[in-house]
């Protein structure tokens, strides 16, 4: 009998801490599952613009969204190559939404000479985002940084400047590049 009450002993315990171990998952925070939060530097742009436009020195190139996923250049250049263009606008219009910055550099210390060292003043090139012809995003990409591992960008209308991880900038310059007009220098 008591070889029997130990066994339903260590089997009701098992099961308790089984049932523990097993509820309540949620309250306790485990480190490894984490909530996503979008940190990019635009909030919902990509599902609302339906025309981007990409200043580069004197060129405009722009583009309009033909239908969902589909980006078309407005001036027809790139007509070839539109599922390239689509997969970089679409690519370029989530990493900024989603991509942290790897630094904030507070407005105050960005003045003019200090921006003109970013490579922001002027940008190399700005990303314009537009939702029925309202602007509703502007982004100025800069300079690499010193180590060439990340840009300099700035959201306009906010005094800070952002150091932005390459990515970000890099489908733009690839838009870009596929229409004949690839942004020049920026190099630290």
């Amino acid at each position: 009998m008591r070889k029997l009450l130990a066994g339903v002993g260590a089997l009701t315990g098992a099961a308790i801490i089984a049932l523990l171990a097993l509820s309540d998952n949620e309250s306790r925070d485990t480190g490894v599952l984490v909530r996503f939060e979008p940190a990019g530097l635009v909030q919902r742009i990509s599902s609302r613009a339906d025309e981007i436009e990409i200043y580069i020195g004197q060129n405009v190139l722009r583009l309009n969204r033909a239908a969902p996923g589909r980006w078309l250049d407005a001036e027809r250049r790139g007509v070839a190559k539109a599922d390239v263009l689509s997969q970089h606008v679409a690519n370029g219009l989530h990493f900024l939404e989603v991509t942290a910055p790897s630094r904030v550099i507070d407005g105050s210390r960005s003045s003019q000479s200090a921006l003109s060292n970013f490579g922001l003043a002027p940008p190399r090139y700005k990303v314009v985002a537009k939702a029925h012809g309202e602007r509703i995003a502007s982004v100025e990409f800069g300079n690499l940084n010193p180590s060439g591992t990340a840009q300099y960008v700035r959201v306009v209308g906010q005094n800070s400047v952002y150091l932005m991880p390459l990515h970000l900038g890099g489908e733009w310059e690839a838009v870009a590049a596929a229409l004949g007009a690839a942004p020049t220098g920026g190099q630290p």
